[in-house]
């Protein structure tokens, strides 16, 4: 044994172990990706129309400029007044599913996806890794509706605190960061609205609270007294009471008094915040480092810019707005 125990050290000195070579550095992939997409925002409550207008022409401008579109789709009552957000996710999607496959467009030609707590960082997402992207255009479609209330905030403007944040992530390549304007749908004289539709429901459930009435003769009226609504649906609509319930659902724990309050013209609203909804946001992307980052950004930038004034390389940036 203690023969064994010699031997075993004698070949120990003999050969000492080897040392071990450092881990190779992951090389990161090389740049070169050129990105193209398209989005819209919206939270479809419920979907119709004009919301269908305003996503084909986005889908339609992808297929010609080689974009890919993404849809970013409200994911229903959560927060605030549920009776403003009556429809959950999954039926929207639906809905806007099957509307476009009538028009012959079909969910290979296009990406919908719950918008999450940034929809920032639902974009970027898309975009893919940085290091593979060496240009990227992001094009934001936006439907024109005038304010309801004299004050209240353009609907054409409400996400724009969304492309700064998108600069700054996107600044070390050459990017375009842009919007399109597409004017709203109207019927005669009144504008598409989710609103419309939400406040009619409410209406005939006013009417039905009063007169002691049952949901099916409520849809029945509610059909028969807003026939407008009829057109911002089609005949798709008239079969499918899903949406008529899913709102009413919302009202059904309101007396007749709080569902008359909430029918009350509202306040003008107050002109955005834009640094302060974009503050919010960025602090919904922690996880992401993009506000962790903030001051590397800027010496980028910095770096960037004296190197475009002693010659070098300057990255191409260039921001716009269409109206079509």
């Amino acid at each position: 044994m203690s023969g064994f125990g010699r031997k075993a050290e004698k070949e120990e000195k003999a050969s000492p172990p080897k040392k071990a070579s450092p881990p190779k550095k992951a090389s990161p992939p090389k740049k070169g990706g050129n990105v193209n997409i398209s989005y819209i925002i919206g939270r479809m409550n419920p979907p119709h129309d004009g919301h269908i207008y305003l996503i084909n022409e986005m889908i339609q401008h992808s297929i010609s400029t080689g974009a890919r579109p993404l849809i970013l789709l409200g994911n229903g009552p959560s927060k605030g007044n549920p009776m403003d957000d009556p429809l959950p996710y999954e039926l929207k999607r639906d809905i806007i599913i099957q509307k476009l496959r009538e028009r012959n467009i079909y969910p290979t030609q296009y990406t919908i996806v719950e918008k999450g707590s940034s929809p920032i960082q639902n974009i970027i997402d898309f975009a893919g890794d940085i290091r593979n992207i060496n240009n990227i255009k992001i094009t934001y479609f936006v439907g024109h509706k005038p304010p309801k209330n004299e004050g209240d905030p353009d609907d054409s403007e409400k996400m724009d605190w969304i492309n700064p944040y998108l600069v700054d992530h996107f600044h070390t390549i050459q990017y375009e960061i842009g919007k399109v304007i597409i004017p709203a749908v109207t019927i005669g004289q009144i504008l598409m609205s989710g609103t419309i539709v939400r406040e009619s429901v409410y209406k005939t459930h006013l009417y039905a609270l009063q007169n002691d009435l049952g949901p099916q003769t409520e849809f029945d009226i509610w059909a028969s007294k807003f026939p407008g609504i009829k057109e911002f649906y089609g005949h798709h609509f008239e079969r499918d009471q899903r949406v008529h319930h899913e709102i009413l659902k919302q009202a059904l724990p309101y007396d007749a008094e709080t569902i008359t309050k909430y029918l009350l013209p509202k306040p003008p609203k107050r002109k955005r915040n834009t640094s302060a909804s974009a503050s919010a946001s960025a602090s919904a992307l922690e996880s992401a480092s993009l506000d962790s980052n903030k001051k590397k950004t800027k010496k980028a930038s910095n770096r960037s810019a004296k190197s475009s004034g002693k010659g070098g390389n300057k990255k191409r940036s260039k921001s716009y707005k269409k109206i079509i």
